[in-house]
């Protein structure tokens, strides 16, 4: 089972790209308004409403059974914040970490963890939209 924390943009995108592979998917989400707005159909998926931080709300969405941890809110404080705390409590579990601040990727990454920068990602396709592959470093 995949666990998606955040059904923004990203997080609803997932979710159905997810769902489309026949991946068993389980989106959390603190905000009813983005569920109605980014995930109106679940898409297959199961979803619960609650906060990522409340370990009570983590174990409702099955956290104990996740095979890999999506943490993928717009917030990159909310997101090293859960990721500490996934951590923490399942140090076995693979983690993957959204975040914008090239910092904060920097520092996350030499930590260890998995993440995923959008600007990262975009920078990389432009790049190679613009430039061959013969001419790249």
């Amino acid at each position: 089972m995949i666990l998606v924390l955040g059904s923004t943009r990203l997080g609803a995108r997932l979710t159905k790209a997810l769902r489309s592979a026949s991946q068993e998917v389980t989106v959390v989400e603190r905000n009813r308004r983005y569920l109605e707005q980014y995930l109106p159909d679940s898409w297959g998926a199961n979803v619960v409403l609650g906060s990522p931080t409340d370990p009570d709300v983590l174990s409702r969405a099955g956290v104990e059974r996740a095979d890999v941890i999506c943490v993928v809110n717009r917030d990159d404080a909310l997101n090293v914040l859960l990721a500490d705390l996934l951590r923490a409590r399942f140090p076995s579990k693979r983690i993957l970490v959204r975040l914008d601040d090239p910092a904060l990727t920097q520092i996350y990454r030499e930590a260890g963890y998995e993440v995923v920068s959008p600007l990262d990602l975009a920078v990389t396709a432009f790049t190679h939209s613009i430039i061959p592959v013969t001419e790249r470093v």
